[in-house]
């Protein structure tokens, strides 16, 4: 499709010869027609994806989304689906809209219940707490048997050096005075 006003400028370009040199920035009437062309074919394309795609969501809705699934469906009335009389709707309970009938009781009731875990968290903190306190009594009376034990060993050790340099001095001293009585005899 050919517009009026790309031939009008085509015309105006071909003989205004001051104008020839932007011609590049034009197209030809040939490029023009394919363009054209090109244009309406992607424009079909568009509305004919368009179609299958409505096409599709009506079929989808046909198929899945039947009246017995729909949430105002009544199983004991199939035939009346979501026509309601104002005389058959539930009544509204009295009182405010949104209003709590039992909402001093469930206070209460959460208000013990919270109580209840206040109490068993602070035996558990409580037991924790004695349970650290029994550990570091423990560890305490470890390290104090194990700086006992230490002390004894060490004492052991020190005295068994003494008894050896003592075995020692005596037996030198033996052996001096065994070679000194061979010596002068």
């Amino acid at each position: 499709m050919i517009w009026a006003a790309d031939i009008m400028v085509n015309r105006y370009i071909t003989t205004n010869p001051a104008v020839m040199p932007l011609t590049c920035v034009f197209h030809t009437d040939a490029e023009m027609l394919h363009n054209s062309k090109i244009a309406c074919l992607l424009h079909s394309r568009e509305v004919k994806e368009k179609r299958a795609m409505e096409k599709a969501v009506v079929d989808y809705r046909h198929q899945y989304q039947q009246p017995q699934c729909q949430s105002d469906y009544d199983l004991s009335d199939p035939h009346r689906c979501g026509n309601t009389d104002p005389g058959d709707a539930q009544m509204m309970l009295p009182g405010l809209l949104g209003e709590d009938p039992h909402s001093e009781s469930r206070g209460r009731r959460q208000r013990e219940q919270q109580r209840e875990w206040l109490l068993q968290q602070q035996g558990e903190q409580a037991a924790e707490r004695q349970r650290q306190t029994l550990e570091e009594q423990r560890y305490d009376l470890s390290r104090t048997y194990m700086e006992k034990k230490a002390l004894q060993l060490e004492g052991i050790e020190m005295e068994r050096r003494r008894a050896e340099t003592v075995a020692t001095k005596e037996f030198n001293l033996a052996k001096v005075s065994h070679s000194g009585n061979h010596t002068v005899t």
